[in-house]
């Protein structure tokens, strides 16, 4: 999960509230590479990560009635690496990525050719948590989803009855049942092929 906080006001940092934990309508307002106050474990080098600044466009009728207002923003941020990670899971940034491109939004995505411009004024549902720490409320970003919910595939048609089943080319002989059975009784002098 990536840390979250909260800013209010005219963006300049000065108040900050956290909001309930909900989820909100909201796009990329700033996309940036930071530098990362963590270090790399192997090298000491500096880590950096992509700082995503989701802004609220739009408060549903029940957070209005709940009295949010006011311009409000939710601070995320994602390591910068398209792939999977040591667990066997994509990384963060792939799936938030790839959403993009399932929707459409960002198209001829290409990880060495990747600028974070391109990620502003995306479009989506941010679902937060809401926690204290250190005596104020804060906010942290659970999860990225398309405004619109993805359409099930729909399933295959079932076939017809006596169909040949999908990617058969040539036609089965027809199965018959209930067919009657000739039974040979002890002492008759009949030779199995003789009764078919």
């Amino acid at each position: 999960m990536a840390k979250v906080d909260v800013r209010t006001g005219n963006g300049g940092g000065e108040s900050y509230e956290a909001f309930p934990a909900d989820t909100y309508y909201c796009e990329v307002h700033a996309a940036d590479m930071t530098e990362s106050q963590f270090k790399d474990d192997k090298t000491g080098a500096a880590k950096w990560q992509i700082k995503l600044t989701w802004q609220v466009y739009q408060l549903t009728e029940d957070q209005t009635e709940a009295g949010l207002e006011g311009e409000k923003w939710f601070f995320q941020w994602l390591e910068p690496w398209y792939g999977i990670k040591k667990d066997g899971g994509p990384s963060q940034f792939k799936v938030f990525v790839d959403s993009l491109v399932d929707q459409t939004l960002l198209a001829d995505f290409d990880p060495a050719d990747f600028d974070t411009d391109d990620l502003l004024g995306k479009r989506q549902k941010v679902t937060v948590s809401y926690f204290e720490k250190d005596g104020r409320g804060r906010n942290k970003v659970l999860s990225v989803a398309p405004l619109k919910p993805r359409r099930a595939a729909k399933p295959p048609a079932a076939p017809e009855r006596g169909a040949a089943p999908a990617g058969v080319t040539r036609k089965a002989a027809p199965v018959v049942r209930n067919q009657p059975v000739a039974v040979a009784e002890p002492g008759d002098d009949v030779d199995a092929d003789d009764l078919f």
